[in-house]
């Protein structure tokens, strides 16, 4: 009998012992493994960030007042999802900003104060929540003489993807021929864009503001010629304007319109 109540004590208390180490081990199992899932997503949250991070496309403007002392930054996000904007620098000045742009958004930030020298060089950069810094898309701007003068002024071309073959109710083809002239002469002339099956776009960067005539041809077949989508004069009148103006297409039926 004793020897059989030593058996049974032996047994419990290896029951005893397993349910001991299990009611340790178990545990520290879980929080390991809750570990490793806080970690993996860590990961992943950081992987995600940086794909974000590195697939930000922003087009900034700087436009400042003409007669106050006030700048005015266009911001353009060209990226498939939102952006936000924390903060503006104006040489060694910095705002703090709340602004936030839908994809392919543009926004507005403006009445930031800035009281311009004569003959000084003011550079604007803007920074992403996700820590990205894009500067002017036109460089940095002067004040000199009353006046605001921008580096680059220009025309952007903005084409939509271009329907295939199968898809054509007309008889585009994907040579486009664009010519801009100021006052009878010729800044570009018959200048070649190949509209691609993606969405496609040109930069034609002008010297100075003013007045510019724009022809715009498309290459057609049946038969093969040239037929005149755009006949308009536009005017860059910067910091009264934008110094960079987008001419953006879309297709309406069997025709090609700006936006």
């Amino acid at each position: 009998m004793r020897e059989q109540r030593k058996g049974i004590s032996t047994i419990l208390g290896a029951l005893f012992f397993i349910s001991i180490m299990f009611s340790a081990i178990v545990p520290m199992q879980l929080v390991m493994q809750q570990a490793d899932n806080i970690r993996e997503r860590k990961i992943h949250d950081s992987n995600n960030l940086d794909l974000l991070r590195k697939n930000e496309q922003i087009e900034v403007y700087p436009i400042p007042h003409l007669t106050l002392d006030l700048l005015n930054v266009s911001i353009i996000n060209l990226s498939e999802y939102p952006v936000h904007f924390e903060r503006v620098w104006v040489n060694d000045t910095s705002y703090t900003v709340d602004v936030t742009a839908n994809s392919l958004e543009t926004v507005t930030i403006g009445d930031l104060p800035l009281s311009p020298l004569e003959g000084g060089v003011y550079e604007v950069r803007i920074i992403t929540e996700r820590g990205n810094v894009f500067v002017s898309e036109i460089g940095a701007i002067s004040y000199s003489g009353g006046e605001w003068i921008s580096e680059t002024f220009g025309f952007r071309f903005i084409f939509p993807s271009r329907p295939g073959k199968g898809a054509r109710g007309n008889d585009w083809l994907n040579e486009v021929r664009v010519s801009i002239s100021q006052g009878g002469e010729y800044v570009y002339s018959n200048y070649t864009m190949y509209w691609a099956i993606s969405a496609s776009e040109g930069f034609f960067e002008l010297d100075a503001s003013g007045a510019y005539d724009i022809d715009v041809y498309i290459w057609c077949r049946n038969p093969n010629r040239w037929d005149q989508i755009y006949d308009v004069q536009h005017s860059i009148t910067y910091p009264d304007g934008d110094p960079i103006i987008e001419l953006k297409y879309a297709i309406d039926g069997e025709e090609l319109v700006l936006e």
